[in-house]
C-alpha cells in the first residue's frame, strides 16, 4: 500500500512538472508567433514610410487575432524619433514577458511601449488590459533612437521640450517631462508651471506656445 502511494506521488509530481513545462513551451510558441506576425507587419509599414506615405496602414491584413494577442490595423507614428508602433491588445502577461526577454540590441523590435507614449520603455508587463506598442525604427534598423531625457534644474530649462522639470525630493537636478497634448480646461492652470505651455481654447489640450531661438555666440566681428 505504501509502495503504491509512493508511486502515485511520483506520478503526480511528474504530471505537474510536465504540465508546467508544456504551458511554458506554449507561452514561448505564442510569443514567437506574435513576434513573427509583428515583423511581417513592420516590413509593410517600413516600406510605406519609405515611400513617404503619410498615414501607413495595415488594412490588408485580415487575420489580426491570435492566441497571444490582437493586432490593431492602425499604426502609431512619431516623426520626432523616426519610429512607429504596432498596437497589440489582450496580450497575456506571460506572452508579454517572453517577448521582453527576446528583445536585445540586435533585434529589429526595439522595445515595448505604452499605448500613450511610444518613447516610453516598458520593462514589466503590468498593463491591465494587455495593450502594448511593439516599436520599430522606420528603417527597421537596430540602433536605439529613444531621445535622451533632458536634464534640468528649473522649469525654464524645459521650454523647448514642451514640458516641466520633474525633480525628486532633495535632488539638485531632474528631467524634463512633456505635457503637450494632454487634456485641459481653458482658463484653468492645468498645464503645469511652465509659462510656455498654454491650454489651447480650440483643442482643449496643452500646447507649446514658445518659439525657441537659436543662441548666437559673438565672435567679436559682428
Amino acid at each position: 500500500m505504501i509502495e503504491m502511494l509512493g508511486v502515485l506521488a511520483v506520478v503526480g509530481v511528474l504530471s505537474i512538472v510536465g504540465i508546467a513545462g508544456f504551458r511554458s513551451a506554449m507561452d514561448k510558441h505564442r510569443a514567437s508567433k506574435i513576434l513573427n506576425e509583428a515583423h511581417r507587419r513592420a516590413v509593410i509599414i517600413s516600406g510605406q514610410k519609405g515611400f513617404h506615405q503619410s498615414a501607413p496602414s495595415l488594412e490588408e491584413f485580415i487575420n489580426n487575432t491570435f492566441a497571444g494577442g490582437t493586432f490593431d490595423t492602425a499604426v502609431v507614428t512619431d516623426p520626432a524619433v523616426s519610429q512607429f508602433g504596432l498596437k497589440v491588445s489582450k496580450m497575456p502577461e506571460k506572452i508579454c514577458q517572453n517577448i521582453l526577454s527576446m528583445i536585445s540590441e540586435k533585434t529589429v523590435l526595439r522595445r515595448l511601449a505604452s499605448e500613450e507614449n511610444i518613447a516610453e520603455l516598458i520593462e514589466a508587463c503590468t498593463e491591465p488590459d494587455g495593450t502594448y506598442l511593439m516599436v520599430y525604427n522606420d528603417d527597421l534598423g537596430t540602433e536605439d533612437k529613444i531621445p535622451p531625457a533632458k536634464v534640468c534644474r528649473e522649469h525654464s530649462d524645459c521650454r523647448t521640450t514642451c514640458g516641466t522639470c520633474n525633480i525628486a525630493e532633495n535632488a539638485e537636478e531632474g528631467i524634463c517631462v512633456g505635457e503637450c497634448d494632454s487634456e485641459c480646461i481653458p482658463g484653468e492652470d492645468a498645464c503645469g508651471e511652465n509659462e510656455c505651455i498654454i491650454c489651447d481654447e480650440e483643442s482643449k489640450t496643452c500646447k507649446d506656445r514658445c518659439i525657441p531661438l537659436d543662441y548666437l555666440e559673438s565672435t567679436g566681428t559682428q
